[in-house]
């Protein structure tokens, strides 16, 4: 990442609201956090605008040294709710189930989750959701940690239908000042070697009192503008990408995909389809990037690399290939 990207308005500006608000009540005076950034403060006043991450970088840090409180992450997650992300959060509270809460905030988590990526599994009766940082956050590392997990699941508890079975795992070891929030949190493990969210997988039919099918409709029409004039639209793409790129050579089905982006497989149909490409497209390209650096890196035969590739034959294998680079798997290792 560059200089250029790191000032990029990609943060909202509710979220530099809300820091400055737990600052101050830690005894930390606004002006002094607002003293090195270099957005306009005329955009504390607009409540669409958005920041750079370098300048909320600053003010999280400074909230946290001037403090002396290293804790505000938890401090920011804790107070994560429908009203700090405007049609995003409303958007989530007016879905059928929590399964669909949790599929309408991923797919539109760009304008309000920046830097994270996040993706669902099953393991037996229980649902984990992985967060992944697509940004380095460096000396913010701990603070991110603490602000998206406890934020993911203050975001949603108020579905859950208990908080038995619910439990954060944090990546580091447990910090000195987390016990201050044991009673305000349910079960947390620590050092367990990533980010994730798990709870019952009988939670995902959970039916939400306050969903209306109109205002989940006129809220989607609202953020798929904001992700159009942020110029988000190739996320979707990115996020199969990734997907495919970190189980290759065991390619998930669509399925598979779809599930991990918490939505169902007409919708990631119908979301890329607009987007231009298919699942098919995106997966293709894949098994032609990881069939050229075979070929070009490995002494493996092309038997086996078309098995490696999913292929039931070499044939078929061959006759993709050749689609692709215009060239036969052998000729293009002679090459």
């Amino acid at each position: 990442m560059t200089p250029q990207d790191l000032n990029k308005p990609i943060v909202p500006i509710s979220y530099i609201h809300l820091t400055l608000q737990i600052a101050e009540e830690h005894g930390v005076a606004k002006d002094q956090l607002l003293a090195g950034v270099s957005f306009d403060r005329a955009l504390l006043d607009e409540p669409s605008a958005y920041v750079g991450l370098m300048d909320y970088g600053r003010i999280c840090i400074g909230s946290m040294v001037l403090s002396g409180d290293p804790s505000l992450g938890i401090e920011f997650g804790l107070r994560n709710n429908a009203t700090l992300h405007g049609f995003w959060g409303f958007g989530v509270m007016s879905q059928p189930t929590l399964k669909e809460a949790m599929e309408f905030a991923n797919y539109f988590s760009p304008i309000r989750m920046p830097g994270w990526r996040f993706t669902r599994r099953e393991h037996g009766d229980t649902t984990i959701i992985d967060c992944n940082e697509t940004i380095a956050l460096g000396p913010l590392s701990q603070y991110g940690q603490d602000m998206i997990l406890v934020g993911l699941f203050n975001s949603f508890r108020q579905f859950f239908p208990s908080e038995e079975g619910v439990t954060l795992c944090f990546e580091n070891a447990k910090p000195d000042y987390f016990d201050r929030y044991a009673d305000r949190l349910p079960e947390c493990r620590f050092s367990t070697g990533g980010l994730s969210l798990r709870f019952p997988s009988s939670f995902l039919d959970t039916p939400i009192f306050s969903a209306n099918a109109v205002t989940a409709r006129l809220m989607a029409r609202e953020c798929e503008r904001e992700i159009a004039r942020l110029g988000r639209t190739q996320d979707l793409v990115s996020q199969v990408q990734d997907l495919l790129q970190d189980q290759k050579p065991n390619y998930p089905s669509l399925k598979n995909v779809a599930q991990s982006l918490f939505m169902s497989d007409r919708s990631l149909k119908r979301r890329l389809n607009l987007m231009g490409t298919s699942f098919r497209e995106i997966l293709n390209e894949q098994r032609k990037r990881d069939s050229a650096e075979l070929l070009n890196t490995s002494t493996l035969s092309v038997d086996k690399i078309a098995t490696t590739m999913g292929y039931s034959s070499a044939a078929n294998f061959i006759r993709a290939f050749k689609c692709w680079t215009g060239q036969t798997p052998s000729q293009y290792r002679r090459h």
